[in-house]
């Protein structure tokens, strides 16, 4: 997302939210300095953008929030974004493995009316069946459903562990609040 940004000196100029991120990182944009979103009339801070929180009182500045290190945090905005982009990737592993299972149960069904198509024919021909041939169709479908469903299971599975252990980073991470990190499990 392109935001305009405004400088103290009344300067504009277009930054992306990754661009702003690394501004703020760097200290080379402040808390302070004015940001807009495209079609929206008001003005809000870089520390509002990011969703960083200021103790009140302190000015957020490019000079006075830069810990003595050189580096800061990364504000909440960036953590949510990545986390929110890998648990997109995680759901998408669950869906997959789901979408995966239901084309099991179809496929084999569908192998197992179509072996029922001949032992159909030979009832109305001969008024009796050919139990083999019902049998060679079971045995099909099972052989083409039970491979394919096995693979949602473990594709299912995988994106569920992805979940599990992203909700593990969240809750462990030193770098987030209470709130924040229930903000991300909820994604």
């Amino acid at each position: 997302m392109t935001l305009l940004l405004r400088k103290p000196d009344g300067t504009l100029s277009t930054v992306t939210e990754d661009q702003l991120t690394i501004g703020w990182n760097a200290g080379e944009i402040a808390g302070d300095w004015q940001v807009q979103r495209p079609g929206e009339s008001q003005w809000r801070t870089v520390a509002e953008q990011l969703g960083i929180e200021i103790p009140s009182g302190q000015v957020a500045s490019a000079e006075t929030s830069a810990p003595s290190t050189g580096s800061r945090s990364l504000p909440f905005a960036a953590l949510r974004s990545r986390y929110r982009d890998a648990y997109r990737m995680a759901t998408g592993a669950v869906v997959i493995g789901g979408t995966l299972k239901i084309m099991a149960v179809c496929a084999g069904g569908f192998v197992l009316i179509m072996s029922m198509l001949p032992v159909s024919r030979a009832i109305a021909v001969t008024g009796g069946a050919d139990t083999t041939a019902l049998l060679i169709g079971l045995v099909a479908a099972v052989l083409v459903g039970v491979p394919l469903y096995a693979l949602g299971i473990l594709v299912s599975a995988h994106g569920q562990m992805l979940k599990a252990t992203l909700d593990t980073a969240v809750n462990t991470s030193p770098l987030l609040e209470n709130d924040q990190k229930a903000s991300i499990m909820s994604l």
